[in-house]
């Protein structure tokens, strides 16, 4: 009698150990099956003209399907762009490895229709104070970062 107790005791330990390991496994955000993501944040302006801000935006409510297959040919797992008067902020999330040049390339030579977009783009923006003659988005440099343990 007291070596079956022994047994139920030490299965109910074992099954406990493996759900504790099996639950970390799956809450631990470094599952096989999500891959881990890089961020890169940049910057710009859009010019100092209300009418051409409004069309900025417009275009971006509804993004040329071959702009969005190229992202996602380049490799892009993300993009997101906020807005605040004349600033824009873009964030790019790529899988870890991802050369970021090489897939702006990759998405730029996708079809002409990118390329057109990124020129009729070009119209409407401008560098924050601090960039070249002629340079738009500039990347930003991370100054802090909070995480919950």
């Amino acid at each position: 009698m007291k070596k079956k107790l022994l047994s139920v005791s030490m299965l109910w330990v074992y099954r406990c150990i493996v759900f504790a390991f099996f639950f970390a496994s799956c809450t631990s955000g470094n599952s096989t099956r999500e891959p881990r993501l890089k961020e890169y944040v940049f910057t710009v302006n859009l010019v100092d003209d209300e009418t051409k801000v409004r069309e900025y935006l417009d275009y971006h409510r509804q993004v040329w399907p071959e702009v969005e297959e190229s992202f996602r040919k380049a490799g892009y797992e993300q993009i997101r762009i906020y807005h605040f008067a004349r600033s824009l902020c873009m964030i790019i999330a790529v899988r870890e490895g991802v050369d970021l040049a090489e897939a702006g390339k990759i998405s730029a030579a996708y079809h002409k229709k990118v390329k057109a977009w990124n020129a009729l783009m070009d119209g409407y923006q401008e560098g924050v104070p601090g960039t070249l003659a002629g340079q738009t988005w500039v990347e930003m440099e991370e100054i802090y970062v909070f995480k919950k343990d």
